[in-house]
């Protein structure tokens, strides 16, 4: 039996590539995560709103074994990778070159959801401003036409 193309592209369009660096043990996620590998789909970890789970490394070197896997989540679960990620700045405990590290992966992984937000709804002016305001917060990694600058290194 032939596979149809057409069925797994829009399979994989249900959900979004998240960097494997997000997931951090001792953390608590709310939403479930899958290992993606070309069109199959295995959820790894089953987790929602109400029945969090917790972060064990055994848990993340089942999703990070092989490094051809794709991390995904569906996209529904879009709002509470959101509140993930802003739970994972507070990097208080962390020394000063991991914590940098933290919030650029931070912003990296929230301006790949604006931009998502902006190409599914360029007219979207509230959008707009959200992509106009990312990175501004005190200590983020601010971004200019120059290139990235790291407020805390001088």
């Amino acid at each position: 039996m032939r596979a149809n193309p057409g069925r797994s592209s829009f399979r994989k369009e249900g959900f979004f590539q998240i960097d494997r660096n997000t997931l951090v043990p001792g953390t608590a996620v709310h939403f479930s995560v899958m290992r993606q590998k070309l069109t199959r789909f295995e959820t790894v970890v089953k987790a929602g709103d109400d029945s969090p789970v917790v972060l064990s490394r055994d848990l993340l070197a089942k999703l990070t074994t092989d490094r051809a896997n794709e991390i995904v989540i569906e996209k529904s679960a879009l709002p509470l990778y959101s509140a993930y990620l802003n739970s994972l700045q507070d990097t208080s405990g962390l020394p000063e070159n991991e914590a940098m590290k933290r919030k650029a992966l931070v912003l990296k992984e929230n301006s790949k959801i604006l931009m998502k937000d902006l190409l599914e709804n360029p007219r979207s002016g509230e959008k707009i401003k959200e992509v106009r305001n990312t990175g501004q917060g005190d200590g983020a990694l601010r971004c200019s036409p120059a290139g990235p600058s790291y407020p805390h290194a001088r």
